[in-house]
């Protein structure tokens, strides 16, 4: 019995990833085809069989979770919400997707599956084996016939490695991890929203689709900003006194200049040990005491080295707050920009909480990846650390999930620049984690003046280590060039004197400081913390300050934070969302059920919902203090959910029209360059057979002229033709055929300030700006050619004038004979005969001045050439 060949359909996540899977598993040699998705298919083996291998994917979840039609009205009462049935329905744009995915599993005998190695990929995974199971043709069902690969990364190595290591079918527990989170997050979100949002639009008559939302990590993350807020509106600056001590000229500490050989002084000040008092007067009897005195004695002194520790890998959280601190990039597009990284090869997996490194890791193949970059800081950095032995990192946390972030290989110079700032954090991370700690000596001198005591602190640093090249991080270094004060020597002082210092108030959360509030509190997972934070700003709950990256409460964030404290406080504090959090990380283990998850969590919000509910006239207070700006603002303000998804179908359709206009623009450029092209060439033509016309003589100063003039333009149109030529064939390489779409590689898939459009936009820009320096500089030449032409021509014209004119001279003279002296026919003949022999004679020697300056020239040029070369020998 015969069996028809193996045919195996993979399916990835993004299409980007589809491709570079056929890519490495088919050595390049593979065939795509497109038709509503695009499928990529080579022949292989699968566990030593032959076999042909498909290749598609999706793009994120094949399915949302919502509830039943009769649920989905406006005049639902919010808390029937709770116990009202779910179910999951397709998503509206993956319809085709999972028509596509029918098709394609017909006739294939095996599924792997390559989405993203976290639970939301596990997730998607049984989602496409839902749609395509039934659709296989599947030799044996008792056997396996589903495969997961896992990986990390998009490198081929990784890629390879990930196939040969295929697994059982993904991790059903952690799916079922997600479909908690999603039914929790409906039902709470969506009942406390609805309820809020009709009383506030009722009580204010706010007309529109203004939504006054609520969430379980969302309003807890808007707390922390709003608690901040509070903090610092209710300071109260109080004044406070601290004594300093400016140390005597002979006592300080000295270097050499490196010019003059001169004491360069350094100032040194001695702190009071007790930092600051409240009390005026005990300040004033301290400085008393000491300008008695008049001199501080050393009581003691200690020195002490310290240790700098080196980072750990990097998890997402820690790129999050690098991110916004250092290179001022928001959490929700650092994420972002992250994740084009990955699909365009250069980093791994950019979702973490793992900071140690598998104990495979190999080291010295990303060393070496860097160290053949074009940043030479990163280069010769990376090249310092393969000359020493390997300095194996710290140990760091395994979450059990992706390992941590770290570069592939390098990136072009080329890239976005926000892409550059992150692929930067991330190879000075991973360079860091392999460096040195930095050491620093710190040496503390004790001073007495009577019973008081003051401290001078001395910081060296002994060894920077890392920090050459992990910007982010520093130390404080003070008064390194104090040296030879011995214990128990005398010194005098200067200044005395007591300072009058106010308490400051806090600063307001930055991204940074909020992003270590929600991981210390269990508000979200590193995937979700930027969503969470996009969300209270998109919702008008806070604004961000550009500057300082600080998060600002606005007043209807600041109302609805009070109005919750006020009715329950336990809904805005972070401990119930850790409780569930944790409880979810349970389903994901085998610990607890899907179902005991989310009986539990519905029965605690359900009454804290009913208890809202009795209390909420106490929202009046609150908001009665902002109801003007509710009226004005809420004509403007779109509900967020379908603002997002029209934002969402404007940014695919300004993409896809961007792209066709750019697709246009792109075939009428190649149009007009070959139209110009032809024209040249009969330009050219036309002008060659001008120049060989028979009643053109050469022997005629015109005709010269002119033949030296249309030797100029054919060579003009020859160079003309060949940059067209040149400007054709760097187009045909740009992958923009009339049938061809851009690559993910090409133009990653970056929200807000790196999205596609702003991509194509870049390169159009690019192509464009060389399209204009080519007509630059072809007008350029066109015009010093047309100037020298009309300089020519004039020589030319002055030349026949002069001709003319001395024609015309002897033709008088010649008549003025004729009429004085009457001569017979012959001398008239004879004289006509001279005059046509002077005018030939004048013509030569016009020629041959010419051909004199030309042979002149050419021997300057020549001699120039020989002094060059004899210079350079």
């Amino acid at each position: 019995m015969s069996f028809p060949p193996v045919q195996v359909l993979m399916v990835a996540e993004k299409p980007s990833i589809a491709r570079t899977i056929a890519q490495a598993l088919s050595q390049q040699v593979h065939t795509s085809r497109r038709n509503s998705h695009e499928v990529h298919y080579f022949p292989s083996y699968f566990f030593q069989m032959p076999c042909m291998i498909k290749v598609t994917s999706v793009v994120g979840h094949l399915f949302s979770t919502d509830f039943t039609p009769e649920y989905n009205g406006n005049d639902v009462d919010p808390i029937k919400l709770f116990d009202a049935p779910t179910f999951k329905k397709f998503s509206s744009p993956s319809q085709t997707i999972i028509q596509h995915l029918k098709n394609e599993a017909q006739g294939c005998n095996f599924l792997v599956l390559w989405l993203d190695n976290d639970r939301e990929g596990e997730n998607i995974c049984f989602e496409v084996i839902q749609v395509c199971d039934n659709f296989l043709s599947v030799f044996d069902r008792n056997s396996q016939y589903i495969f997961r690969a896992k990986f990390s990364s998009i490198t081929q190595v990784d890629i390879i490695k990930a196939y040969e290591q295929l697994s059982a079918k993904p991790d059903l527990n952690q799916s079922l991890a997600v479909d908690a989170r999603q039914i929790l997050d409906l039902k709470l979100g969506l009942s406390f929203s609805k309820f809020q949002t009709r009383y506030l639009q009722n009580k204010y008559n706010i007309q529109g689709k203004k939504k006054i939302s609520y969430g379980p990590c969302q309003t807890p993350t808007l707390a922390f900003c709003v608690e901040r807020h509070d903090e610092i509106e209710n300071f109260k600056p109080q004044t406070y006194y601290t004594v300093q001590v400016k140390l005597n000229e002979n006592v300080k500490l000295f270097q050499l200049s490196s010019f003059f050989k001169n004491l360069i002084y350094f100032q040194v000040t001695a702190k009071w040990s007790k930092e600051e008092t409240f009390d005026q007067e005990e300040a004033k009897k301290v400085l008393s005491e000491v300008q008695t005195s008049n001199q501080l004695m050393v009581k003691s002194i200690s020195t002490v080295q310290a240790i700098k520790s080196r980072p750990v890998g990097l998890n997402t959280v820690n790129m999050l707050r690098i991110a916004s601190k250092k290179y001022e990039i928001g959490p929700h597009d650092a994420i972002h920009i992250a994740e084009s990284l990955y699909l365009l090869g250069y980093i791994t997996y950019p979702r973490t909480e793992t900071t140690k490194y598998p104990n495979e890791f190999d080291f010295k193949q990303v060393l070496h990846a860097i160290s053949n970059s074009k940043f030479n800081n990163m280069a010769n950095y990376a090249k310092n650390l393969l000359r020493e032995p390997l300095n194996k990192p710290y140990k760091g946390v395994d979450s059990g999930d992706h390992p941590p972030i770290t570069p592939t290989q390098n990136a072009p110079q080329s890239l976005h620049p926000q892409q550059m700032q992150i692929y930067e954090l991330v190879c000075k991370n991973f360079l860091g984690s392999l460096s040195q700690d930095a050491k620093i000596e710190n040496t503390t001198y004790v001073l007495s003046s009577g019973q008081n005591q003051f401290e001078v602190k001395k910081s060296v640093l002994l060894n920077s280590g890392y920090l050459d090249i992990v910007p982010w991080e520093s130390v404080c270094i003070s008064n390194p060039n104090i040296e030879n004060i011995e214990e128990g020597a005398a010194i005098k002082y200067e200044q005395a004197e007591v300072l009058t210092l106010l308490t400051q108030p806090p600063s307001y959360l930055s991204e940074s400081d909020l992003i270590g509030l929600m991981e210390q509190n269990g508000i979200g997972t590193d995937a979700s913390m930027p969503q969470h934070i996009n969300n209270i700003i998109l919702r008008n709950y806070v604004y961000v300050n550009i500057k300082e990256r600080q998060l600002i409460p606005t007043q209807l964030g600041i109302a609805l934070i009070h109005a919750y404290k006020e009715i329950d406080n336990e809904l805005v504090a972070p401990e119930l969302r850790r409780n569930m959090e944790e409880q979810i990380s349970q389903i994901a283990k085998g610990q607890m059920t899907k179902e005991q998850l989310v009986d539990t969590q519905i029965k605690i919000f359900k009454q804290k919902y009913e208890n809202f509910v009795s209390q909420s006239s106490r929202l009046d207070f609150h908001f009665d203090l902002i109801k003007s700006s509710l009226q004005d603002t809420s004509n403007e303000e779109e509900n967020d959910e379908e603002s997002q998804n029209q934002r969402n179908k404007s940014v695919k359709r300004g993409n896809h029209h961007k792209y066709q206009n750019y697709k246009q623009n792109h075939y009428q450029q190649h149009q007009h360059r070959n139209q110009q092209y032809k024209q040249n060439n009969m330009q050219k033509q036309k002008y060659q057979n001008y120049q060989n016309n028979n009643d053109h003589d050469a022997n005629n100063s015109a005709s010269y002229q002119g033949q030296q003039k249309y030797q100029r333009k054919d060579a003009a149109y020859t160079r003309q033709n060949n940059q067209y030529k040149n400007q054709n064939k760097y187009d045909n390489n740009q992958n923009f055929s009339n049938n061809q779409q851009p690559s993910d590689q090409q133009f990653p898939h970056i929200l807000d300030q790196l999205n596609p459009a702003k991509l194509v936009e870049q390169n159009t820009r690019d192509v464009q700006q060389q399209d204009k320096q080519v007509n630059k500089n072809q007008e350029n030449h066109q015009q010093k050619q047309s100037n020298q032409n009309s300089q020519q021509q004039q020589q030319g014209n002055v030349h026949k004038k002069k001709t003319q004119f001395k024609k015309e001279q002897y033709v008088q003279k010649d008549k003025r004979q004729q009429n004085n002296e009457q001569s017979q026919t012959t001398d008239q003949q004879s004289y006509l005969l001279a005059s046509d022999c002077i005018e030939q004679q004048l013509t030569n020697m016009l020629n041959l001045k010419q051909t004199k300056k030309k042979q002149k020239k050419t021997l300057q040029n020549e001699e120039n050439e020989q002094n060059q070369n004899d210079e350079s020998q």
